[in-house]
């Protein structure tokens, strides 16, 4: 942690980058970004508790699974957007996805990353 300290803009950038990621998230504005932005944090929290210290690794590991699960879904969404979606088997990523009855992408004028993914109607 120490050498962290010692760049002086280490610490404020993943500090600004999660602030960052939190207001898009509860925003729900540019979540594809926001959740490709975060990853390597929870990656690097991740392999901080299982390498290094073991308290709290449970925790870590909840938000590792929610991030998998999380881009998973945004995947699943965004896949009429991709031009080879329609060669791909509609098992990705699972059956779990298809039952959990969430509300239809806002996919209208264009499927751009950095659109809101869910439709208020």
């Amino acid at each position: 942690m120490g050498g962290f300290m010692a760049t002086h803009y280490l610490m404020p950038l993943i500090s600004g980058t999660q602030v960052v990621v939190g207001a898009l998230l509860l925003a729900n504005c540019f979540v594809p970004l926001a959740l490709a932005l975060i990853a390597p944090v929870v990656v690097n929290i991740v392999c901080y508790h299982v390498f290094f210290f073991r308290q709290g690794l449970e925790i870590a590991i909840v938000v590792g699974l929610l991030e998998v699960f999380s881009l998973t879904l945004i995947a699943k969404l965004m896949r009429p957007c991709w031009p080879c979606a329609s060669r791909q088997t509609d098992s990705f990523p699972g059956p779990l996805i298809s039952t959990l009855n969430l509300p239809k992408p806002c996919l209208k004028s264009s499927c751009s990353p950095f659109s809101p993914l869910w439709s208020s109607s």
